[in-house]
């Protein structure tokens, strides 16, 4: 694993700088697709094949982050603090903006006591 971080660590974070434009968010990413490689690490047939792997799941890692930035973003614009309203009523509007939004979930995937 070390030879593997060694060998192409340099490589995937450049790879989620020019995807992300966030050199904290893709430090993120190294770490999660190196924490994922090390899980694999079993399946990962070698790292001339590795590469590749590494590569990908840094891509969709980095993909996923900037969909779910853009959902978020989307989701604040939309039900976020409204701007003109006194700071206890956007509290009050967030509240109930959040409230809004978990009745959608299904109990499943609700932690106890939410």
């Amino acid at each position: 694993m070390e030879t593997l971080f060694r060998s192409y660590g340099r490589h995937v974070q450049r790879r989620a700088v020019a995807i992300l434009r966030d050199g904290d968010a893709a430090r993120d990413v190294v770490q999660e697709v190196f924490a994922r490689a090390l899980n694999a690490r079993a399946k990962l047939p070698g790292i001339a094949a590795s590469e590749s792997w590494l590569y990908r799941v840094t891509t969709n890692l980095c993909l996923s982050g900037l969909r779910e930035s853009n959902r978020r973003r989307r989701i604040l614009d939309r039900w976020g603090p409204r701007p003109g309203l006194p700071v206890a009523a956007q509290a009050v509007d967030s509240a109930i903006a959040v409230r809004t939004l978990l009745r959608d979930v299904p109990d499943d995937l609700l932690a106890p006591g939410a």
